[in-house]
């Protein structure tokens, strides 16, 4: 890069040059040269980060995957079943809303790692049904 003194203030002619004879075009390039490797930089790393999130598990170790439903033949009655994903013993239980009734829980079910458990509760007879079916986790 070009030294320029800063006795005077520059002016530039068409060709690039200071009226001091101070060829500064050197600059410019360097400074493109500069913003290309920086894009450069940044596509190389967003590549390695896009690809690094692809080697990802389709089921990371540290879940509980549950799901809720209501049993075929009794519209009182609320299921959830949980996969333990985990390194380590989880709890959980079914949590039951229902309709013109008070709310129902499930028993307590202990999951050791890769285990599949149920929980499921039933709701009074006097109630229009399963509303919907969640579970709680300890």
């Amino acid at each position: 890069m070009s030294e320029v003194p800063v006795e005077a203030p520059l002016t530039l002619t068409g060709s690039g040059k200071s009226e001091r004879n101070h060829d500064i075009t050197g600059t410019h390039m360097n400074r493109r040269k500069s913003i290309f490797a920086a894009g450069l930089a940044t596509t190389v790393s967003a590549l390695a980060l896009t690809l690094g999130g692809m080697a990802a598990p389709a089921h990371a170790v540290g879940t509980v995957d549950c799901d809720g439903w209501v049993h075929n033949n009794n519209p009182d009655h609320g299921i959830a079943g949980c996969q333990n994903n985990t390194d380590h013993t989880v709890t959980f239980r079914a949590e039951v809303v229902c309709g013109w009734a008070p709310d129902v829980s499930g028993q307590w079910v202990t999951l050791a790692p890769g285990q599949y458990g149920e929980s499921s509760g039933v709701c009074a007879v006097y109630s229009s049904g399963v509303g919907s079916v969640g579970w709680a986790i300890q």
